[in-house]
């Protein structure tokens, strides 16, 4: 079982390659970051939209099956 904590808006994708590749089942994602996990290299294939923590990828039917992710950071309303 591997849980990442995303805290950036850059992720080195060999990084997350190496840690995560098709063995992520839990995810911490910081405030204000989407993340998007691809069961694909390359962000490609299946994906899921995470804006929080998420701590059983199973019931977004993406247990282990990670290969890529994508965040960014969520634009504030200043209104």
């Amino acid at each position: 079982m591997k849980t990442l904590n995303v805290e950036q808006s850059v992720v080195v994708k060999e990084t997350i390659r190496r840690i995560v590749d098709n063995k992520l089942s839990s995810i911490r994602i910081a405030e204000n970051v989407k993340v998007v996990l691809y069961d694909g290299a390359n962000y490609q294939g299946a994906n899921v939209e995470l804006s929080a923590d998420e701590p059983n990828l199973a019931s977004k039917n993406f247990n282990d099956k990670t290969s890529s992710i994508f965040s960014v950071f969520k634009l504030m309303d200043l209104t």
